[in-house]
């Protein structure tokens, strides 16, 4: 009996702390909007799978969520989580192995965001708990929401920047420069990728902005060729650092050494495609200052 009572009081004081967690303004309740933002921020779920979640938890339509009510949704969002992480090993396990290799997990970062060697190093060592220098499914869930909230915290950085007019959001003007300079994604491809990832909105605000950087990522990948070509000079499909030194003759050695290490992920001393798109948006955001509404009227009238 005393350990059941144990048992109870654990359980009141993980609801009661969860409670706390999610109640953002600390009115005492917790409202499906608080735990819709949470949840997003936390485990980088999209719109819908948060609804979806809610929906069924906030079984009276209140707009609050009781404490069973709360417990009930955070079950969902750690099981849809679990799912998602799996789903994402899956996609990306190469040799059907059922884990992710350390290969095999910065390839599927690299796809996803571009992220420095430290960054995704430190991911993969915080996912690996058990040190067999393998990502698994138990561990998908973990390595998966480490991804995403770097992701995300490279989607506000961009968003701050080129976030011309300071209402943010992004504009199709906004995304279209933010494309060219960050990307080297062309305007086409960069209107094409604001369609889809806005659906029905005129801009995009920070919850769609990962979204739109994952998708102008994709494409500038699917073209690299072509942009590590004009760099190329031997031939040999890769860009070593003596070839970025001449592409920005302008820049510090030191300094391009330092971004050159930082986006050479897999420590073979040339940049490939995904690490070379990377690289082009790391200069990108050298320049301290934001980019101007001036630069944008600029950039349209050229075009």
């Amino acid at each position: 009996l005393e350990m059941l009572r144990v048992a109870a009081i654990a359980a009141i004081l993980t609801v009661a702390a969860a409670k706390d967690h999610y109640d953002l303004d600390g009115d005492g309740v917790v409202g499906i909007d608080e735990f819709a933002v949470v949840s997003f921020a936390e485990q980088g779920l999209s719109k819908g799978e948060i609804g979806e979640i809610v929906k069924v938890s906030d079984r009276n339509g209140n707009g609050v969520l009781a404490r069973d009510e709360l417990q009930q949704a955070k079950n969902a969002l750690e099981r849809v989580a679990k799912e998602k992480g799996s789903e994402w090993l899956k996609e990306n396990d190469v040799n059907h192995d059922g884990r992710l290799s350390k290969d095999e997990f910065q390839n599927a970062v690299m796809k996803k965001v571009g992220l420095g060697h430290k960054d995704i190093a430190d991911m993969f060592r915080m996912g690996d708990k058990n040190r067999d220098n393998f990502i698994s499914y138990n561990e998908a869930a973990i390595a998966f929401y480490l991804m995403r909230t770097k992701s995300i915290l490279e989607a506000n950085k961009m968003l701050e920047k080129f976030d011309s007019d300071k209402n943010t959001r992004l504009s199709e003007d906004e995304a279209v420069l933010m494309a060219d300079v960050a990307f080297d994604v062309g305007t086409d491809d960069a209107l094409d990728a604001f369609v889809r990832v806005a659906r029905n909105e005129v801009e995009i605000g920070s919850s769609l902005m990962e979204g739109l950087l994952e998708t102008l990522r994709e494409s500038a990948i699917d073209n690299v060729e072509e942009r590590i070509r004009q760099v190329d000079s031997d031939g040999d499909g890769v860009v070593s650092f003596a070839e970025l030194r001449r592409r920005f003759r302008k820049k510090k050695g030191t300094l391009l050494k330092k971004l050159f290490r930082k986006c050479d992920v897999n420590r073979d001393n040339v940049l490939n495609g995904p690490e070379w798109v990377t690289l082009t948006t790391e200069v990108s955001m050298l320049k301290k200052r934001k980019v101007s509404t001036t630069l944008i009227l600029d950039y349209n009238i050229h075009c």
